[in-house]
């Protein structure tokens, strides 16, 4: 009977896990992914694996530290991570391009001790995400409690959803970029007609919105891109 009772359990566990993994790819998929798909992989990531927050760190604009760029469960203050200079475990799992769980973190050197202050967790799973085999942000799941139950499905779960973090990432460049090229010249990299009509439609409604005057201004170079 216990045999059936643990087969029954772990058959739900699979079935749930595999609803919540096909929901967050669904969310991949959709036209709004880019700027939704995020926040809806720490939530995702979050009822699965227990935690008491979830956050995603991606590099800073300088290179020299990480930020969160989503997070779900508790808020944290958004805090930027140095890569150097301050033991954190999300800065050394981006470091190394290696997974670091740490079950207690007032027993272990590689933890911020201004980390465990401001958001007053215990205990932390950091699973890098990697983009042809080179790190590119940090998934960092957090318990407020020492010695979480982090099954090996736990694990396995963060893993994937750290995979599915690198699609995002990659398919948000992607995005970017399209963008950039759609709404730019080629040649000179100043902003076409598509970037023209875009951003007279903006300077118009906000000159309505203020009831102010608005003047637009038409510059005949010749031979300017020579």
């Amino acid at each position: 009977r216990r045999a059936e009772e643990a087969t029954e359990r772990a058959n739900r566990e699979h079935l749930e896990d595999l609803t919540e993994l096909l929901g967050t790819v669904r969310d991949l998929a959709s036209p709004e992914a880019d700027r939704v798909a995020r926040e809806r992989l720490c939530e995702a990531a979050l009822r699965l694996s227990g935690a008491a927050m979830v956050l995603l760190y991606e590099p800073s604009a300088d290179g020299l530290a990480l930020v969160p760029t989503a997070q779900a469960g508790r808020r944290l203050p958004e805090m930027a991570v140095p890569l150097r200079g301050e033991p954190t475990g999300t800065a050394h799992a981006y470091r190394t391009g290696q997974p670091l769980l740490v079950s207690d973190f007032t027993t272990d050197r590689r933890i911020s001790p201004r980390l465990v202050a401001l958001s007053g967790m215990r205990a932390g799973c950091f699973r890098p995400i990697l983009r042809g085999g080179r790190p590119t942000g940090v998934l960092v799941a957090l318990w407020d409690q020492p010695n979480p139950d982090l099954s090996a499905r736990r694990q396995s779960l963060l893993g994937l959803f750290a995979s599915l973090a690198a699609v995002i990432l990659v398919r948000a460049d992607l995005t970017h970029r399209l963008d950039q090229l759609a709404r730019t010249d080629p040649l000179t990299g100043l902003p076409n007609r598509r970037g023209l009509d875009e951003a007279l439609d903006r300077e118009l409604a906000l000159a309505r919105r203020r009831a102010e005057p608005l003047s637009v201004a038409v510059i005949d170079l010749d031979h300017f891109k020579a």
